[in-house]
């Protein structure tokens, strides 16, 4: 490990030459994937995307998990 005299030295030093230091140019509305083709962020990769439901669920379709009823039952009985 360096002294700290070392590291403050090397702190100023890069401090003063920060202005020699050149940022590299990065597109972030590219993204090259795994398998190496390069996809644009702004558009949407995949083109096709189906709805979630076609139709809303009437008033008995929705049955809740029993076990998880009495989890959340007895979680929101302990925080108060």
């Amino acid at each position: 490990m360096a002294s700290p005299t070392t590291q403050t030295a090397n702190a100023i030093a890069a401090i003063t030459n920060r202005a020699n230091v050149t940022i590299p140019e990065i597109d972030f509305t590219q993204h090259q994937l795994e398998n190496g083709e390069v996809v644009s962020t702004t558009e949407r990769v995949v083109k096709d995307v189906s709805t979630h439901s076609a139709s809303s669920p009437h008033p008995g379709g929705f049955q809740p998990d029993p076990m998880a009823v009495g989890f959340l039952g007895r979680a929101c009985e302990g925080s108060s």
